[in-house]
């Protein structure tokens, strides 16, 4: 069962963004997705490079911090060729930053995202639970080359 974000818990992980704390948290549903998409992709610096490994870029929780995101360098890997309407309806500033690739769900597993040395792990698809830190260079280093190593793989430029 999902739990809502409620103000105590954006607070937290607010506080835990700010600080870049080394602590590994829960985030059990779309709107917490949400949340850690605004604080790690839409507040992205122009020297942080942009991870993300989607299934097919929801537009409700991704528009906002990519039109936000201060990176000039997003690449995005989806499952689904859907998520080119979500790149495509972004202001032109945004997506000439944006390289987009489409890779086979049967081989990858997870859906991920990095940014710096933050991170979120997907551990449940179906309800949206995941594992994040803001500050865990050793984990996001691993998902940086385990990333890399998709996108290689990854077939279909959009």
């Amino acid at each position: 069962m999902a739990f809502p974000v409620t103000q105590d818990y954006r607070d937290a992980v607010t506080e835990l963004a700010t600080k870049k704390v080394n602590r590994r948290f829960l985030n059990d549903s779309g709107e917490h997705a949400t949340l850690l998409i605004e604080l790690m992709i839409g507040k992205a610096g122009p020297d942080d490079d942009v991870l993300i490994y989607s299934g097919e870029l929801m537009g409700g929780c991704y528009r906002k911090a990519l039109e936000e995101s201060g990176s000039n360098s997003i690449r995005i890997l989806t499952d689904a060729a859907k998520a080119r309407t979500v790149i495509d309806a972004l202001p032109e500033g945004v997506r000439k930053c944006i390289t987009h690739l489409i890779i086979d769900k049967a081989d990858q597993g997870n859906h991920f995202f990095v940014v710096g040395s933050a991170f979120r792990w997907e551990l449940d698809h179906s309800v949206g639970s995941a594992v994040a830190n803001f500050n865990e260079p050793e984990t996001t280093d691993k998902l940086r080359a385990r990333f890399e190593d998709m996108w290689k793989r990854a077939d279909k430029l959009v």
